[in-house]
């Protein structure tokens, strides 16, 4: 059986540990930031509200689409393992 990506967001109280490890390591430049496959928002709320960071997010499935076309940081958190194999070959 094969699940749909956009089925496979969940719903989180607090950001994603890759995400806060990537800024623990110092390795986001903190202006304009996109977070590509950003399920139900919560990394982009983090980043936004709690870190006062200029991010957005793209996930149509989830109603959030990007209006930038150049990123400091892209944010791929569980994005690939959300696809099928034949899919993640074109990424």
């Amino acid at each position: 059986m094969l699940i749909k990506p956009e089925n496979t967001a969940i719903t989180r109280s607090k950001p994603s540990r890759p995400l806060l490890k990537a800024f623990d390591m110092g390795w986001v430049a903190t202006w304009n930031v996109l977070d590509f496959g950003c399920g139900k928002g919560m990394d982009l709320r983090h980043m936004t509200e709690k870190l006062n960071i200029q991010a957005e997010g793209h996930d149509p499935a989830h109603g959030f689409h990007r209006t930038g076309d150049k990123y400091s940081t892209v944010f791929l958190t569980y994005v690939l393992n959300a696809l099928a194999p034949d899919e993640r070959i074109k990424v």
